[in-house]
């Protein structure tokens, strides 16, 4: 049986990086191949895989809990959005107040079309509120230049409201009688609510800073100086959230806060004088956290899928499903983002893209960890594996032909900075204009010094990065942080994003340098067919 196991997450590895490049033009998802995975590994067709949940809560919970804190560590170091940016408005309203009004909606259609308890209602309402970090990758943000409110919104809010809504589970169980609420609820405002909000995110923080300028110190010290990623990454999750756990404040919050303080230090660092020499610290560790991040997305959804073919779903989760997604969910982010400066484009695709997942999983089996009677953890478990099952399945569907007619209609529109409202051109200062700005700190020297001389841009890696963006916008801003002005990382990296040969990528920087040299002012740059980017040939970019 080992053997067998072996064999079959072989083969699913192996399946999902041949065929990665194949499903991004597809509308299927990888989550939607590991549920069908796990549902034909069940009772219900191959019988090698018979899973339930109550026996195995210990199990499930850990898994669930580790895949939650390294997507909510990537997160947080993915967001290059300064702190108190106004930007942040979008995702702080859809994690707070469009989070309470799914929890209310939830928890009344529970008692009113489901007939479940009052407090068994808003758990479930808390178990469905978090959106998912992991599998709403789609829509996520691309990097630090893209000010796209759909993505940043999106991304935001997975980060945050996987922990905002853990104190109404809290609040359910104590209306069950299985958690201290205190005197009219005065512990769950005050230690649950506002000390867990808070001190979650400020515990995190600081822990993020410290670390962030230890590692500064000691390479400032000793400039060869080893810092195993890997070891550091797993510390500072696991220092966060063990912290602020034992100060009774929200783990994940803290995670979430701690990866957001070292994408701070870093880009404080990158302006700093001495950034040339002492590489980024978070780069590297997000390369490492997003491979931790798609192992435990695979372990997860399979598991669900196991769990729904052993029979834990219901016709009622079905009918959840569709109210949530439909009404809900719209609902609740037409109320938490109106006056927000965003498109109504971007608002549509933001009510729609309510993705549930991982945190939904950890969530109610958390709550099953309870004394509860087998009943009310079996109904409750079903209805959240359906709804999570039916994301999986309706998000992994819309989510490449939504995002592709979005991006279309982004093209063919007038660029503008989170809104649709329309804006009088104007001219800009040439010198202000970024490729005026950065020739003009090449020592002075001719622009066409640039076409030789590679190392010009190199030095100047901080200001030329956004034009590689630009000519090829696959390429995210930690890749090219790794890259770090080298060209040959650059073209290792252009290879590997777009699937081409090497003399191939080495000709498209030889082009795009020589355009460089002979551009000025805001004159477009001019390529041939063959040498754009493969989306802009296919027509979709």
């Amino acid at each position: 049986m080992a053997a067998f196991w072996f064999v079959l997450v072989g083969f699913l590895l192996v399946g999902i990086a041949l065929l990665g490049r194949f499903l991004d033009r597809l509308p299927v998802s990888p989550a939607m191949i590991y549920l069908l995975v796990g549902f034909l590994l069940g009772p219900t067709v191959f019988n090698v895989l018979e899973l339930h949940p109550l026996r195995e809560l210990a199990l499930l919970e850990s898994i669930t809990e580790i895949a939650l804190l390294i997507a909510l560590f990537t997160v947080g170091i993915k967001m290059r959005v300064p702190i108190g940016d106004w930007r942040w408005s979008v995702p702080l309203r859809l994690a707070t107040v469009s989070m309470v009004l799914t929890v209310l909606g939830v928890t009344i259609v529970a008692v009113m079309l489901l007939g479940y308890e009052w407090p068994v209602a808003l758990v479930l309402g808390a178990v469905l509120a978090p959106t998912d970090p992991v599998l709403a990758s789609d829509v996520q943000l691309r990097s630090a230049q893209d000010r796209d409110s759909l993505r940043f919104g999106l991304t935001g809010e997975g980060g945050l409201n996987d922990g905002t809504a853990f104190p109404f589970v809290w609040l359910g169980l104590g209306m069950m009688g299985l958690h201290d609420l205190g005197f009219l609820g005065w512990r769950w405002i005050t230690v649950d609510l506002l000390w867990g909000i808070a001190g979650g995110l400020g515990l995190g923080f600081l822990i993020g800073s410290l670390l962030a300028h230890g590692v500064r110190k000691l390479r400032a010290w000793r400039r060869d100086a080893v810092i195993f990623d890997e070891f550091l990454l797993l510390g500072v999750i696991a220092l966060s959230y063990g912290v602020a756990i034992a100060a009774h404040a929200l783990g994940f919050l803290a995670v979430f806060a701690a990866g957001l303080a070292l994408r701070r230090a870093d880009d404080i660092h990158a302006h700093s004088s001495s950034a040339s020499d002492k590489p980024p610290l978070t780069p590297s560790m997000l390369n490492v956290n997003e491979q931790l991040e798609r192992i435990v997305e695979v372990a997860v959804v399979l598991l669900v899928g196991a769990m729904i073919s052993t029979g834990y779903w219901s016709s009622g989760g079905l009918l959840l499903a569709g109210l949530l997604f439909v009404v809900i969910r719209p609902l609740s982010v037409w109320i938490g983002v109106r006056g927000a400066d965003t498109g109504r484009a971007p608002r549509r695709l933001m009510a729609w893209f309510g993705i549930r997942g991982i945190g939904s999983v950890y969530y109610a089996v958390f709550f099953a960890g309870y004394e509860l009677r087998d009943a009310v953890a079996t109904e409750l478990l079903s209805a959240a594996f359906t709804v999570i099952a039916a994301s999986i399945v309706l998000h992994g569907i819309s989510a490449t032909p939504l995002m592709e007619l979005y991006r279309a209609r982004r093209s063919r529109a007038t660029p503008v900075a989170m809104s649709d409202k329309p804006r009088r051109p104007r001219r800009r200062d040439p010198t202000t204009h970024p490729v005026t700005a950065a020739v003009r700190q090449v020592d002075g020297d001719s622009r066409m010094g640039l076409m030789n001389n590679w190392d010009r841009i190199a030095g100047n890696w901080t200001q030329w990065k956004g034009r590689v963006r630009e000519r090829w916008g696959k390429l995210t801003d930690d890749q090219l942080d790794v890259v770090a002005g080298r060209r040959d990382q650059l073209s290792g990296r252009i290879q590997e994003v777009y699937g081409v040969t090497k003399e191939e990528a080495d000709r498209q920087l030889s082009n795009w340098q020589r355009n460089l040299a002979v551009e000025y002012d805001e004159t477009e740059i001019v390529l041939d067919d063959d040498d754009k980017p493969e989306e802009t040939r296919n027509g979709r970019g």
